[in-house]
């Protein structure tokens, strides 16, 4: 059995530990937003601060990431190869890129589609052609 004092012990590193991951993870997102700033515009949607593109003129096509990228996949991949053609927008989703996430909580894939839909209405797009990747 565990004394009270070896409780305390352990209570305390894995304290320290999670504060260390913490500290790690945020570190580690500002080394990733100095080395890949944001090249787009923001707009603030509810409480979330959503990053995107938008460039060329034409049919809107709206390329949307997958679940553990976001919009520079396609910035680099696919759009230099349309916005000759189309008018392409590209969205960081809600908490992914240099999206912010509002609150704490889970945001469902309809609150992403939302969010996204709110963009693309400000921007005056509408029926645009949807390009996924994931």
């Amino acid at each position: 059995m565990y004394e009270y004092g070896d409780v305390q012990i352990i209570v305390a590193l894995v304290l320290f530990m999670l504060l260390l991951r913490l500290g790690i993870s945020f570190l580690g997102s500002r080394l990733l937003d100095r080395r890949y700033p944001p090249d787009g515009r923001f707009m603030e949607i509810g409480k979330a601060r959503i990053h995107y593109n938008d460039n060329g003129k034409g049919t809107a096509i709206v390329c949307l990431h997958g679940a553990i990228s976001n919009a520079r996949d396609m910035e680099e991949s696919i759009a230099p190869l349309l916005v000759g053609d189309f008018r392409v927008v590209t969205v960081d989703r809600p908490g992914l890129g240099h999206s912010t996430r509002p609150g704490t909580g889970w945001w469902s894939p309809l609150d992403q589609a939302n969010a996204v839909r709110e963009v693309l209405s400000r921007l005056g797009i509408r029926r645009p052609v949807l390009l996924g990747h994931s």
